[in-house]
């Protein structure tokens, strides 16, 4: 994971290094290797898939089989709130090992073509609202698409490569509905209420934490969404 190693190595150090935040989970355990180990690695994917990736996923390979973090906050005295989860699958694990079914029979027949399709390597196993960042991979594709699986099994493309995944995972911290910035939503249905208050809570604590980041990118893709449903 070369570059991505010491990225998320450094944010979980942000994590650790916040008076404000209760890390109630984490498996930061990312071990060292080598180009080579990684070439090799990523070679064996390859082959079993049977087509080439985007070399760009190359940098985004981590040899551990996942790397997680669950975590809380108090920004004032006795008002804890759950921040953000992630489970980060390795690109191996992913690729080469069963992957669970998203589909079931009862669905129309391209329904059901396309959930099979759909591979998850972000979710939150602490608790259990069965988000998650899948690709959707076709045969010979190098890059894959990736969407948003919600907590109602609805998926929503993102308009994010799976290195800008996890660089946005890095600068939100996994923050509760963060992704929804990166889709095509109507925030104004009903059925994104509770996206809506997430997101404005993520828009009010984040820079409360974490006052040296940047967080224009994201106070922008909100007004975005709110201008284009309005």
């Amino acid at each position: 994971m070369k570059g991505y190693r010491e990225k998320f190595l450094g944010m979980f150090e942000d994590i650790k290094s916040c008076s404000k935040i209760d890390i109630i989970a984490i498996n930061a355990e990312i071990p060292t290797c080598s180009q080579n180990e990684i070439n090799f690695k990523f070679g064996e994917i390859e082959d079993f898939l049977r087509y080439k990736l985007d070399e760009k996923l190359k940098d985004c390979l981590f040899l551990s089989d996942e790397i997680s973090l669950y975590w809380g906050y108090e920004l004032e005295e006795d008002e804890y709130e759950n921040g953000g989860e992630f489970r980060l699958s390795s690109l191996s694990h992913i690729f080469t090992f069963s992957k669970p079914e998203l589909w079931y029979e009862e669905m129309e027949e391209e329904e059901k073509e396309f959930y099979k399709k759909l591979i998850p390597f972000d979710d939150h196993p602490n608790t259990g609202d069965g988000v998650m960042g899948v690709f959707k991979t076709e045969n010979g594709i190098a890059s894959p698409e990736i969407w948003l699986y919600d907590s109602n099994g609805i998926c929503h493309k993102m308009d994010l490569d799976y290195p800008g995944y996890l660089d946005h995972l890095l600068e939100t911290k996994g923050f509760y509905g963060w992704q929804y910035l990166f889709c095509e939503i109507d925030l104004s249905d009903y059925y994104f209420a509770s996206v809506q208050s997430q997101l404005e809570t993520m828009l009010k604590v984040l820079p409360k934490l974490f006052p040296n980041n940047d967080y224009k990118e994201y106070f922008d893709r909100y007004e975005n969404l709110n201008k284009q449903n309005n």
